[in-house]
């Protein structure tokens, strides 16, 4: 049976139009498309081969952008590739000095990409032009985890170990940090590099998603005697 699962929605004014999402079948994992409604079938949009684990529209709602490895195991080198519907071969983006490239997200504008990358075992925040080509640009200090955009296009919010950083940015025409705040303080864990745990509403209110409690290992010596008098002290 195929499995699949939502990566992204592309928008065009309103309401919602389509859904892109990566397709788990017996053939591999794909990328497909098919509108919101169902009133069409799905349709793969994977452009060569590899494992599609992510899948983005760009603002055009035509160039898609995916992060992709090489094989079905997870552990490998990944990468963020771009096409077009309907194009045959896709193009890689960055090359993040052989690491892993995760976390890809678009500007609103669709002039960028920002994504995190391994450095000398310290992930960053880097920044792309889009389409390219251009130099990658570093925008955190001491390693953050994965970034999302201000609604405007004019910043980046990410997690560190202090906490939520806020960075706002000049294009001339690379990316430059012309300010840095602290939005929330507080340690947070670098380790979950697959999807950022922030997003930033069309308000321009924020959603965290943070542990507030470590967690415990508990452990029941004897449990199966602990079950069995349990039962007979209810009679059962």
């Amino acid at each position: 049976m195929d499995r699949w699962t939502p990566t992204a929605i592309a928008r065009s004014g309103h309401p919602t139009k389509r859904l892109f999402y990566r397709r788990a079948s017996p053939s591999g994992v794909q990328a497909a498309t098919r509108s919101v409604d169902g009133s069409d079938a799905e349709s793969v949009v994977s452009v060569g081969d590899g494992r599609f684990n992510e899948i983005l529209p760009l603002s055009d709602g035509r160039c898609l952008l995916a992060r992709v490895n090489g094989g079905e195991s997870v552990s490998i080198t990944q990468r963020m590739y771009w096409w077009t519907l309907g194009d045959t071969a896709r193009t890689l983006l960055t090359n993040p000095n052989g690491a892993s490239a995760n976390g890809p997200r678009p500007s609103p504008d669709g002039r960028w990409v920002t994504y995190s990358a391994l450095s000398r075992e310290v992930r960053h925040v880097n920044i792309v032009p889009f389409p390219g080509p251009g130099p990658a640009v570093r925008v955190d200090q001491n390693g953050a985890g994965l970034a999302v955009w201000r609604r405007d296009g004019r910043g980046l919010l990410f997690v560190d170990e202090q906490g939520l950083t806020e960075v706002m940015l000049a294009f001339t025409p690379n990316p430059v940090v012309t300010a840095t705040r602290r939005v929330i303080d507080g340690p947070f864990t670098l380790d979950g590099a697959t999807h950022a745990n922030s997003d930033v509403g069309r308000d321009g209110s924020l959603l965290l998603v943070r542990r507030v409690r470590q967690p415990r290992t508990i452990v029941i010596r004897d449990f199966a005697e602990l079950v069995r008098q349990r039962v007979s002290e209810s009679g059962k």
